[in-house]
């Protein structure tokens, strides 16, 4: 049987007439959906394809395509803060700030994305983590210079850049002491936040990079006073050098009370487990 199905008519071919066959076919129409109705519309524009060809070109590093796509990111409703799929799980932009590519990162932040966007499948992470965790120094710098980047973004561990840089100080090849003297002498970047761990980044960096990266850190007024004696007690002869800074204008802030506070409650808790441990034992 071949039904042809056109707005509210029905034709049956080949079929001999039969009033309940077509009564029967009436009512299935009249419970199909409006768009079933609808007269096909021309194939348009695959936008998807446009969306995947940026990435591609910043793979390839095809600068010249690149920034010819992204002429007409309205045209092909390009978004520049797309979250791709597997394998990637990123936007151009932590792409391209992985990679250090700044001349990409710099037509993408000067065509309005976002250097703040989450990867959730990176714990959560920005721009400035994944240039941060490769040593990337020319893309710290660019991502610093924007306005826009919230250089101490935090990720679901309670890292910022600096810690990732603080973590990979004894690896080879990540440059992370260059990019963390950067960034740890930048009025900007706190260094006073602690991490899910209840460590600050200098601190985890103490004894694992060069003397002079700690001369700047160490004029720092918002230094945490513990810190700071963690930096003399590693390099003692510091302390005649930087004898000014040590009347340090430190303030407690929210995030020290937060942190204070969750550390007591975890103290209560593990003496209260111990409590209740020895009254079952007994």
């Amino acid at each position: 049987m071949y039904i042809i199905i056109q707005k509210s008519f029905v034709q049956v071919l080949n079929v001999e007439e039969n009033n309940t066959c077509i009564k029967r076919i009436r009512c299935v129409i009249r419970r199909m959906p409006f768009f079933c109705f609808r007269k096909k519309s021309n194939p348009g524009v695959n936008f998807k394809t446009y969306q995947e060809g940026l990435l591609k070109y910043l793979e390839d590093e095809k600068l010249s395509e690149f920034k010819k796509l992204l002429e007409h990111k309205d045209e092909y409703k390009i978004n520049l803060d797309h979250v791709y799929g597997n394998p990637c799980y990123k936007t151009c932009l932590a792409e391209a700030s992985k990679k250090g590519l700044t001349e990409f990162i710099k037509t993408l932040l000067k065509n309005g994305a976002d250097p703040n966007t989450v990867c959730r499948i990176h714990l959560g992470r920005t721009a400035i983590h994944f240039a941060a965790k490769e040593g990337k120094i020319g893309a710290i710098k660019c991502l610093v210079e924007h306005p826009r980047t919230q250089i101490n973004a935090i990720d679901c561990q309670g890292d910022t850049a600096l810690h990732l840089l603080a973590s990979n100080l004894t690896v080879d090849g990540k440059n992370a002491e260059e990019c963390f003297s950067y960034l740890a002498s930048l009025e900007r970047t706190d260094v006073r936040h602690r991490n899910s761990e209840c460590e600050s980044a200098i601190k985890m960096a103490v004894g694992k990079c060069s003397r002079d990266i700690w001369k700047d850190v160490l004029r720092r007024r918002d230094l945490r006073p513990k810190d700071r004696q963690l930096i003399l007690d590693q390099h003692p002869e510091l302390k005649e050098d930087n004898r000014e800074s040590f009347e340090a204008i430190y303030t407690y802030t929210y995030d020290d009370a937060y942190t204070d506070l969750r550390k007591k409650k975890l103290r209560d808790s593990k003496l209260n487990s111990k409590k209740n441990l020895s009254t079952r034992q007994t």
